[in-house]
């Protein structure tokens, strides 16, 4: 009897545990991939809660960048940057800029050149 009721209140008391504990952060990035003509390459989606920070730069002429979001599926464009050297986009429940939260992120970025290859690094973090 005295088991039971301690199994219950050590259950009780992780289950409240569980309500408090903050959402960990997800990130994913590439670093100096090189991205042939024409190619794309995406990181994420990754589920954000509050938060989300995207980030990165490209050579030879830039890339398109373009951030996705949705509340189940990252499909909606909340960001384009087209023949960008370089970017940062931060969204925030505070600042959302179109974005839905919670929701997921995703982050692309497009070699314009038909001739050049570019070198992307890119990152995405989210909470």
């Amino acid at each position: 009897m005295i088991s039971r009721k301690l199994l219950a209140l050590v259950g009780a008391v992780l289950i409240g545990l569980m309500s408090v504990i903050p959402a960990f952060a997800a990130s994913s990035s590439v670093t100096d991939l090189r991205l042939a003509p024409g190619s794309t390459v995406c990181i994420g989606p990754l589920p954000a809660t509050s938060f989300a920070d995207a980030s990165g730069t490209a050579n030879a002429g830039g890339a398109n960048i373009a951030i996705f979001n949705g509340a189940t599926n990252a499909t909606n464009p909340v960001y384009l940057a087209f023949n960008s050297a370089g970017f940062h986009a931060t969204f925030s429940t505070s600042f959302p800029q179109g974005a839905v939260f919670p929701g997921k992120f995703k982050l692309c970025a497009t070699n314009p050149s038909t001739t050049t290859n570019t070198r992307v690094t890119m990152t995405l973090t989210t909470n």
